[in-house]
């Protein structure tokens, strides 16, 4: 099996909810092919290092105060719960940052930031909401915060 590029470099850019875009860099097309120099079916390849394997969705959150509850997820599916796989929370200022099922005030996740750090947490364990509730998050101080979380329903 080789991986062989396929095109040029194309720019990845994000958009946030406000529609504001951000070019955070580029990537190669690439096409995976077997030692008969045939392309792969990649169909057939699971998840080897117990990671991710599945549907994903990103809400990115950027915000110069985030002192009162701000959602951190879409709405799930009716009957589905959001499960977290990965959130990076950056912060200009001193500050904390609470995770937590809306409606719910008891934080699942809390997290103290330096002014101009960042903290990334991919828990291994399932970090999963009650079924029909959107996570949350709440800073205990204004602060320019920027919170990415990847996340999938079931």
């Amino acid at each position: 099996m080789a991986i062989q590029p396929i095109g040029p470099a194309k720019p990845v850019v994000l958009v946030d909810s406000d529609g504001h875009q951000f070019d955070v860099g580029s990537y190669v097309p690439v096409i995976v092919v077997n030692a008969d120099n045939q392309p792969y079916d990649l169909s057939i390849v699971t998840s080897y290092d117990a990671g991710a394997f599945y549907p994903s969705y990103w809400y990115t959150v950027i915000t110069d105060n985030m002192t009162n509850v701000t959602y951190l997820s879409y709405a799930p599916t009716q009957g589905m719960a959001v499960v977290v796989t990965d959130v990076v929370i950056s912060a200009d200022a001193v500050t904390y940052i609470d995770l937590m099922a809306y409606g719910n005030p008891q934080p699942l996740f809390r997290s103290f930031l330096a002014a101009n750090s960042t903290v990334q947490l991919t828990p291994r364990a399932k970090l999963k909401l009650p079924a029909n509730t959107r996570l949350c998050g709440q800073a205990s101080a204004a602060a320019n915060v920027s919170i990415t979380v990847a996340y999938y329903q079931e």
